[in-house]
């Protein structure tokens, strides 16, 4: 069997609020990308920690969208923090933008996956959906950063 790769966002958030079960112990890394207020409906308190994640397996990785990105995984060596600039907001549909900006990203890394030595003991495919979501976000924040200071320069003028 392939690697099944699932990435949600919007929408898909709604049917994980409802099961969160869905998603425990999948066999291949799930991705999600919610924003705060996402965050906290799909995890409420018991799951704010990585360590509270770990009752859904280790499989899951979660980028928290917000003015600082930040990936949450169980195993530390793949989380990370990033405040790659943008604007002062994000717009509507930049969350799907995202999706598909690490769904791709993932597919290309997988593809030399077995380049990706880094001297750590990782599930490969854990490190490759960490770089991928990493890459996602530093993406989509440099479009909107050039974004906001084009239009920012077209209402000065």
């Amino acid at each position: 069997m392939g690697l099944l790769l699932v990435s949600e966002d919007a929408d898909g958030f709604f049917l994980l609020t409802e099961n969160i079960e869905l998603i425990k112990d999948f066999p291949s890394p799930v991705i999600l990308t919610p924003n705060k207020i996402e965050f906290e409906r799909l995890f409420k308190e018991s799951y704010e920690t990585s360590s509270g994640l770990q009752n859904l397996g280790r499989n899951l990785i979660i980028i928290r969208k917000g003015k600082t990105d930040e990936v949450i995984n169980n195993s530390p060596e793949v989380q990370w923090k990033s405040n790659v600039s943008g604007s002062g907001r994000r717009c509507g549909g930049q969350g799907d933008i995202l999706s598909g900006s690490i769904a791709t990203f993932l597919h290309w890394i997988l593809e030399q996956k077995n380049y990706l030595n880094i001297g750590i003991d990782v599930n490969k495919n854990l490190i490759a959906s960490s770089l991928a979501c990493y890459a996602g976000s530093a993406l989509v924040g440099k479009c909107n950063e050039n974004a906001f200071k084009c239009s920012r320069e077209m209402w000065i003028k």
